[in-house]
């Protein structure tokens, strides 16, 4: 019969009141609260305290008195719908109840209980942040102050009361709920020490499974506060049954204070809140009471850790590693007594056998949470660059995984048994193999540095060849985690040591397959990251391939990389299956580290590409990207911040530009490594460095950092320094990034190392393996030996001049013809092997091999460089012609006595054709590279868009022939075949401003043949010092003093006045005729005489004919003497003589239009005779044109093939199309050739044209009536037109209609289509229809954008390096046919109305499938003239793309 006693009284009336709290109506919830409180009040009454120990002393009846508690409590704060005041009493009263029971009860686990109170907390708070706004950063201020406080105590180990401030009334509720208010003070009695750990641990359970937000805010504020009261109270008096114990207690606690504070470090709003100093004062706390705690025990090295992560963040805020190396030795150390001794010797993979051999096969109890930890280690020390202890870390990391897999793990490492005979699971198979390339990788990054210094105490051949052996016994499909670590660690490999494996077969890429199965976002992150390092420092070059080759494919892997990690953190494969191999759950850990190095390097990554592929906006966008994750997430250190701040710099000034312009920036640069890292050797950016060199320290100098130092050593004269801590490396073992910096600071100051550097640059070079990917870095080489060979030859060392002038022309063009064929070399081979010497040969097939390389590497400055030295070659040749005979006196100018040398004339025709044939090769190349490489990879981005993450994978990865097939192949742009792609139906011309040279090249397209004939004709003129920038400044002085003037106007008080109308309408026609003056003289002084070559050629064969009649009869009536000499007495149409026939062509179209002075110097380039000839074959010309133009007339052939323009950064913010040579023009500028081709490639069919539109989207542009009439009316009459007027649509609604509809018009404020068109999603719009189709994509919509300034260029460059083209670049690389905009601001008023008749006349009355008779073009060009204000705002529209 069993005993009456209180307690059981008590647990049966409280399972009772518990068992019926669901049922429990709102209004009587607080009245049963208030019996469950009394009924567990009774349990901790004094007079019970020994029969409650008594019944807590047995296992069975504590456990289901715990379980009774617990529902009772569960009840109490989760179900009971009470009143807010009542809810606030009970969460408080049960805190206190729970002290009181363990008080009363010892020994008893109250964990299960406080977790119980700590859900009720959060419903509470989840309820009342329902009914209430707030945001993080807000729970953050408002705790400020004691913040600060209770970190301050923590740092200095002393007693100071904290003063708590005043908590909003709004926030009030909250904090209460979460028992904030009433957690102050300290801990009253040691023995209450344990309740409140239990208290914080609930805390972090809790806080760890909510998402960021104000509610996990406030409770890491409680899980701060009961922190500070446990180390603020005698925690060490703290008594337990046994010291070991006690040491877990402590080890807990602190564990639990580490990552709380961490997990704030990197928060961003609470470093908003709080600043550097809140987030450094923080981990000085954590250090201090990891110091003052620690101790002894199996948790010895994750205290350890726990200081390394603490350091690691102070490191990215002062820059001093020092203390993180320092805890991470002892660490190691701690770690190394759980697995083996001497960690520090474990630098082979013979040496680390040996010990896991003399270790034994005994296994730890802590093996288990070492490997984590360890491992996680390894990736702080890899995000520092401490790559020494990172394999340290990484080697005691596999002697823990193969003690946790005993003896079989060590057989299987030692293939001692066979492998169909080890029982060693799959899976932990795989783990040591991908901890046998991160060894291998770690060993790569630490044998070298950036000076090219190899280290003596690591062999990463070793740990590759241990890794490949391993991999081998796997079979051959592993999964892709092991692929993407090998990628990785091939990377990683110093590059002598890689191109030997590669000799042997040793390093061939494996491709990703999708049975492998990834199984996290995360791991695809990486995979495609590892893809894209490879271009990093490796570029494939095969036939066939697209321009920019596999750093193309690569860059698209990285923003692919960059997609996942920052827009999906968990994706899957569409449609994929269950992997048939299970992954390890090692091998699916993330670390927050693992993940913010991640991070980090993709987006590095992208960026350097970026700066590669010549982007130096979206480069420094990312870069931009990279310093603020660092500031927000408080990852990386002070090396990241290096390497982003280096391509901020190196983006802003062109690579071949003085760098010392961005003193700012370089003395932020210096100052970062010499100061605050104290890195060695110091730099010199913008200081010199007092003192010896001082020896290399671990970790090395970043590379980015180093580049920087030479370009700007280079030019400050400042080399030596440099050059002897670069010479110091080991020269069979030099890297090609080394030798690009040798060769770069030996330039300007020849000593004897040059041709000893040379040699090796060459010998690399020859000597590099077949079919071997080549380093990215031997093009930059080529460029500046191009460089080098190029000032040799200006200076006039060349040895020419001791023969005849005519030979040395005939040997000239023979070089050039070479050149050429260099340039059009089989795809896997780079350069022949040549001698260098300062001779012509060598300059051109060296500058040749480095433009060719760069197109096939990505590298556009390389390439844009070598296209303006290829095109400065008659520069070089006429520095080696010697002085020419003068004329004899006693002959008469003109007669045809005068004696000639067939051989010198014919030395005259045959180089200026194999320069021409050159030209048609390079001055493609010369601008608009960048927008090359761009095209292919935007391009490519659409193709793979709708893929799953498998086939991107396979489709980019190695061992993919597609990937690098795109709109264009190399080739075609390296040998002009491109150009017959075009058909003959439009003209093509290039203008390009050389600063170099301080010349203008114009360039045109040869039409003399129906088909087109692939050749070019170019002339270079002279240019006046400052003419551009002058007239640049004129013409952006006029704007400013037209739109101050406006503005003036406008804030009158009599503004509606017919006086201030008058002034109005009289400046505008003063600014409209000082525009129009201002045209007129950049016709004269910038496109002088070359103008002819933009003269228009007829569209119809018969026209064509009557031209080519009239030359004749010019040439044998009038200029026999010229035909005799140029070899034209055969046929015209002969493709030998076509370059001469058609200049003269266009000569004779256009002579009637220039001066006679002009005449005579264009004829007199073309053929040495008297002036008294000249000057008759200059007036007989003009008589002859002017002939021309009326027996056109009498054919009624008056149309012409439009003109494609191609323009640079410089001559592309002029308004040329205004000039009175191209005025009377069908013109439509283009960008690169590839944008052209795949324009082409996917121009929509004429037919009934359909429309989208948006006017006047601000509403403020009351004059914009006309074409808001006009587009309304289509649109009612039909669903063909409809659009938006009066308001602003959604920017994602636009892209699906400009991917459907011919024509998209915008009328309205230039900002406003800026907002609506971001250039990102312009340039990846649409997907491609069908998968092998790469030129089908994109947008489908010709784009007006009428509206101010809608293409001016919005980072225009005087010096011609930036290709920014603004928003009409971004709309065509989207696959826009064309885009019209304005290039500066214009009247809304007189804009509508040259629209809507543009509209009418385009759409309406001029509809027909010929662009040339009533296309676009010629409606506008037929309109211009009809503007109010013909200058202001006719020669403000233009159009880029193709003709429509």
């Amino acid at each position: 019969m069993d005993t009456y006693h209180p307690s059981t009284c008590v647990k049966h009336h409280t399972s009772a009141s518990a068992d019926s709290r669901r049922n429990v109506q709102p209004g009587a919830a607080d009245v049963v609260a208030d019996i469950m409180q009394r009924l567990l009040q009774q349990l901790v009454q004094n007079d019970h305290n020994e029969a409650l120990q008594e019944t807590f002393s047995k296992p069975n009846d504590a456990a289901v008195w715990l379980k009774t508690i617990a529902t009772a409590l569960e009840g109490l704060t989760l179900h009971l719908s009470c009143s807010s005041q009542k809810t606030r009493s009970l969460l408080d009263w049960a805190d206190d109840f729970l002290v009181q029971l363990g008080a009363a009860v010892t020994g008893l686990r109250l964990q299960p209980l406080y977790a119980v109170l700590a859900r009720g907390r959060l419903r509470a708070m989840e309820a009342f942040r329902a009914t209430k706004s707030m945001s993080r950063s807000e729970v953050f201020d408002v705790w400020k102050e004691p913040i600060f406080q209770q970190l301050q105590v923590l740092v200095k180990q002393e007693g100071r009361t904290v003063k708590y401030g005043e908590v909003p009334a709004q926030l009030q509720p909250m904090f209460q709920l979460a028992g904030l208010l009433r957690c102050q003070g300290h801990v009253e009695h040691v023995e209450h020490v344990e309740h409140w750990c239990h208290r914080a641990q609930s805390f972090e359970s809790l806080r760890l499974q909510l998402p960021p937000g104000p509610i996990s805010a406030i409770l890491a504020l409680c899980q701060l506060q009961l922190h500070y009261q446990i180390f603020t109270s005698n925690f060490q008096q703290f008594k337990v049954s046994s010291k070991a114990a006690k040491v877990a207690v402590f080890s807990a606690e602190c564990s639990s204070f580490g990552r709380l504070v961490i997990s704030l470090a990197t928060d961003p709003e609470f470093r908003a809140v709080l600043g550097s100093s809140g987030v450094s004062l923080a981990l000085q706390a954590l250090r201090a009471q990891l110091e003052h705690y620690i101790s002894g025990g199996n948790e010895m090295g994750r205290m350890r850790f726990l200081q390394v992560q603490a350091c690691a963040l102070q490191a990215q805020l002062d820059g001093d590693p020092e203390d993180c190396k320092r805890f991470m030795n002892l660490a190691l150390d701690e770690w190394q007594g759980v697995v083996l001794e001497r960690w520090s010797d474990l630098r082979t993979p013979c040496s680390l056998m040996k010990a896991l051999e003399s270790a034994g096969d005994q296994r730890n109890a802590g093996v288990s949470l070492c490997v984590r930890d360890v491992s996680d280690a390894a990736y702080i020390m890899e995000t520092l660059d401490l790559h020494a202890l990172c394999m340290g870390a990484l080697a005691l990391c596999l002697a823990c995984t193969v003690q946790q897999n005993g003896r079989e793990a060590l057989s299987w490492l030692q293939g001692t048994d066979g492998t169909e005979h080890n029982t060693l699971p799959r899976s932990s198979r795989e783990v040591l193999v991908i901890l046998l390339y991160r060894l291998a990788a770690a060993a790569g990054r630490l044998d070298q540095d950036g000076f090219g210094r190899q280290s003596n105490q690591v062999d990463a051949l070793e740990w590759w060849k241990f890794a490949e052996v391993r991999k081998a016994t796997l079979g051959d499909a592993p999964v892709a985690p092991i692929v993407t670590q090998r990628m990785i660690a091939l990377t990683s490999m110093p590059e002598s040591c890689f191109l030997s494996q590669w000799r042997s077969g040793g390093c061939r890429l494996e491709a990703f397959n999708a049975d492998q199965g990834l199984q996290d976002g995360l791991m695809f992150a990486e995979a495609f990251w590892s893809w894209s390092q490879w271009s990093a420092k490796w570029q494939d070059i095969q036939c066939g391939q697209c321009p920019g080759g596999s750093a193309v494919g690569c860059q698209t892997a990285a923003l692919r990389s960059l997609k996942v990690l920052f827009h999906g953190p968990k994706v899957y494969s569409q449609g994929q299956k269950e992997p048939s191999q299970a992954l390890s759950p090692e091998l699916l850990r993330w670390p927050a580290w693992r993940s913010g190095l991640l991070q980090l390097r993709v987006i590095h990554q992208v960026s350097l590409l970026y700066d590669c592929l010549g982007e130096s906006d979206l480069a420094i966008a990312c870069a931009d990207c990279g310093l603020e994750l660092m500031e927000r997430k408080l990852c990386g250190d002070c090396r990241w911040k290096i390497r982003f701040l280096c391509i901020r710099t190196r983006c802003a000034v062109s690579c071949f530009s003085d760098v010392t312009k961005e003193e700012h920036a370089l003395h932020d640069i210096e100052d970062l490594w010499n100061r605050r890292i104290q890195g060695q050797p110091r730099v010199e950016l913008t200081t010199t460095c007092e003192g010896p060199d001082g020896t290399i320290s671990s970790p090395g100098m970043p590379w980015e950092l180093l580049t920087l130092w030479v370009n700007a050593s280079s030019k400050q004269r400042r080399q030596g320094r440099l050059l002897r801590l670069l010479s110091q490396a080991d020269e069979a073992k030099l890297p090609s990034e080394s030798v690009v910096l040798l060769i770069q600071l030996q330039m300007e100051d020849r000593s004897e190392l040059w041709t000893e550097t040379v040699q090796r640059l060459l010998k690399k070079i020859s000597d590099h393996p077949s079919k071997a990917p080549f380093p990215r870095a031997l093009c930059p080489a080529l460029a500046l030996l191009a460089q080098a060979l190029f000032n040799d030859l200006k200076d006039g060392t060349c040895p020419g001049a001791e023969v005849n002038w005519s030979w040395s022309l005939l040997k000239a063009a023979a070089d050039l013809k070479q050149c050429c064929m260099v340039l059009s070399q089989p795809a896997e081979q780079l350069i022949d092997s040549i001698q260098v010497a300062p001779s012509l040969k060598s300059f051109l097939q060296v500058c040749a091999a480095a433009l060719r390389g760069a197109l096939f590497m990505g590298e556009s400055a390389v390439a844009r460089h070598c296209a303006q030295l290829l095109l400065r070659v008659e520069e070089v040749v006429g520095a080696a012609r010697p002085p020419r005979p003068p004329r004899p006196p006693n002959l008469e100018e003109g007669t045809n006595s005068r004696e000639r040398s067939p051989s010198r004339e014919s030395g005259d025709i045959a180089f200026s054709r194999a320069q021409w044939k050159l030209c048609k090769q390079v001055v493609p190349c010369a601008f608009g590279v960048s927008l090359l490489f761009m095209t292919e990879l935007r391009a490519m981005q659409r193709r793979l868009e709708k893929m799953d993450h498998w086939s991107a994978l396979e489709r980019l990865g190695p061992g993919s022939t597609t990937s690098m097939l795109g709109v264009m192949a190399v080739e075609d742009v390296c040998s002009g075949n491109w150009m017959s792609q075009l058909g003959s139906d439009m003209s093509l011309a290039w203008l390009q401003v050389d600063w170099k040279s301080s010349s203008l090249q114009i360039s045109r397209s040869v039409d003399v043949n129906p088909e087109r004939s692939e050749r070019l004709l170019s002339q270079r003129l002279p240019l006046q010092s400052q003419v551009l920038r002058g007239l640049q400044d004129e013409l952006q002085q006029l704007h400013r003093s037209n739109s101050e003037k406006i503005k003036e106007l406008w804030q009158r008080q009599d503004k509606k006045s017919e006086a201030v109308r008058l002034e109005f309408w009289r400046s505008r026609k003063g600014f409209d005729d000082q525009l129009g003056k201002l045209v007129e003289k950049i016709q004269k002084e910038v496109l002088g005489v070359g103008r002819f070559l933009l003269a228009p050629w007829p569209q119809s064969a018969a026209a064509k004919q009557r031209v080519l009649d009239s030359l004749r009869s010019w040439l044998t009536n009038e200029a026999a003497e010229m035909a005799d000499g140029l070899r034209l007495n055969g046929s015209l149409d002969d493709p030998e003589q076509a370059e001469h026939v058609f200049l003269l062509a266009l000569l004779l179209i256009e002579a009637e239009n220039l001066e006679v002075a002009e005449l005579l110097l264009l004829l007199g380039q073309l053929w040495d005779a008297g002036r008294s000839a000249l000057r008759r074959w200059a007036y007989s010309m003009r008589r002859h044109s002017s002939d021309l133009r009326g027996s056109l007339k009498e054919l009624n052939e008056a149309s012409e093939v439009p003109l494609l323009l191609y323009l640079d950064g410089v001559m592309a913010q002029l308004p040329l199309e205004a000039c009175p040579c191209l005025r009377q023009r069908n013109v439509v500028r283009g960008l690169a050739p590839s944008i052209t081709l795949s324009s082409l490639a996917s121009k929509p069919v004429a037919a009934e044209a359909t429309g989208f539109f948006v006017i006047d989207p601000a509403e403020d542009c009351a004059a914009m009536g006309d074409v808001r009439q006009l587009l309304t009316s289509w649109s009612s009459h039909g669903q063909s037109w409809h659009g938006h007027t009066g308001k602003l649509p959604e920017p994602s609604r636009v892209l699906e209609e400009l991917c459907r509809k011919d024509v998209f018009v915008y009328l309205g404020h230039g900002e406003r289509v800026r907002q609506l068109l971001r250039h990102e999603k312009l340039q990846v719009a649409g997907e491609v229809a069908e998968e092998n189709d790469s030129r089908r994509a994109g947008l489908r919509s010709t784009l007006m954008l009428l509206g101010c300034s809608s293409v001016k260029i919005q980072k225009g460059s005087m010096e011609g390096d930036i290709e920014s083209f603004g928003l009409a670049s971004s709309a065509l690389l989207g696959g826009a046919p064309l885009v019209l905009g304005a290039q500066w601001d214009v009247l809304g008023g007189d804009l509508d109305k040259l629209a809507s008749r543009l509209l009418q006349r385009w759409l309406k009355e001029g509809k027909t499938s010929c662009p040339s008779r009533g296309g676009l073009l010629t409606a506008l060009k037929d309109l211009r003239p009809k503007c109010l204000l013909p200058n202001l705002t006719g020669a403000s529209l233009v159009c880029y793309g193709i003709p429509v």
